[in-house]
């Protein structure tokens, strides 16, 4: 389930009334009024959304009359950040279009995961890190893991998890483990990757910043702003 606050929002008809209240804007956004640029958004990064979306394997998304988009960096998501990809996928369920932008321009954290470990009588939290990269780069630059990379984070992680008594526990990441390497050209699409399959079937598109940038809109909107 879902805690929404503050309650009693009704987040489709938010939605339904910001699209009425922003079709007919005329406020220029550099020489184009705002309300056919966000037309102009959605014609250009929709159909991208699906080529990035289909080379996940995620199967089909079908067109809904509003669009939602939340997001966030790559990362390794924590149910913080999940919930909200979830969230949106209940809400684009009910005949809508679902969008998460991929921040791959933001500058890289070191990506990793908590993990609880049973190695002495108490648990712990131990944190294990697949790649940290040097201040100021970004993830859109970064490529994807190498196998031998990938290979010894999956078995640092599997120290923890096997001492770990619940099944409840082990069994989804024995499930996880199972999965097949993401054959991806970008840390960014590797991470993408691995959170959709492990989801599985979802009604929603992904799209990450540094592909939305090349279009025509995002371009106005940043011309505007300098």
């Amino acid at each position: 389930e879902v805690l929404l606050a503050p309650a009693g929002v009704d987040l489709l008809d938010l939605a339904r009334r910001n699209r009425r209240s922003l079709a007919g804007e005329r406020t220029p956004i550099a020489g184009v009024p705002l309300g056919e640029l966000r037309e102009r958004a959605q014609t250009e990064i929709l159909p991208l959304a699906r080529r990035y979306s289909a080379a996940m394997d995620v199967g089909a998304v079908p067109e809904g009359d509003l669009l939602l988009a939340t997001g966030h960096q790559p990362v390794f998501p924590h149910p913080g950040i999940w919930v909200k990809y979830l969230l949106l996928d209940r809400l684009a369920g009910k005949g809508h279009t679902g969008l998460v932008v991929i921040v791959d321009s933001d500058a890289m954290e070191p990506a990793g995961v908590d993990v609880p470990s049973f190695a002495s009588s108490l648990v712990e939290r131990r944190h294990e890190i697949l790649r940290s990269v040097g201040p100021e780069e970004p993830y859109e630059t970064q490529p994807p893991p190498t196998e031998d990379e990938w290979a010894r984070f999956l078995d640092r992680v599997d120290q923890h998890i096997r001492t770990v008594p619940e099944a409840e526990i082990r069994e989804p990441w024995q499930e996880f483990l199972r999965l097949p390497r993401p054959s991806v050209s970008s840390f960014t699409a590797f991470l993408t990757a691995l959170r959709r399959r492990y989801e599985g079937p979802r009604g929603y598109l992904d799209a990450p910043v540094s592909a939305i940038a090349e279009s025509e809109a995002f371009r106005r909107f940043f011309l505007h702003i300098a």
